[in-house]
């Protein structure tokens, strides 16, 4: 939302006639609607991406012929 808020609350200060208070909700309103975009048109994307193209790693039995451990920690 960090990304969003200076755009979101600019919208909501061109709404004239709501007062200081109602510009400032349209503002934050905005701001959630432009931030839950970005996640749902950027972000999901490339978080399916990093899940393609992420580190492969060993399965269990795999690692285990490597001489790796499984479940325990260094």
């Amino acid at each position: 939302m960090y990304l969003w808020h200076q755009w979101g609350l600019s919208a909501g200060h061109h709404l004239r006639g709501a007062g200081a208070l109602g510009e400032f909700v349209a503002g934050i309103g905005v701001s959630i609607l432009l931030a839950s975009g970005s996640y749902y048109v950027i972000e999901r994307p490339f978080l399916a991406l990093k899940k393609r193209f992420g580190e492969p790693t060993l399965a269990p039995a795999a690692a285990r012929r490597a001489g790796g451990t499984v479940g325990t920690l260094a």
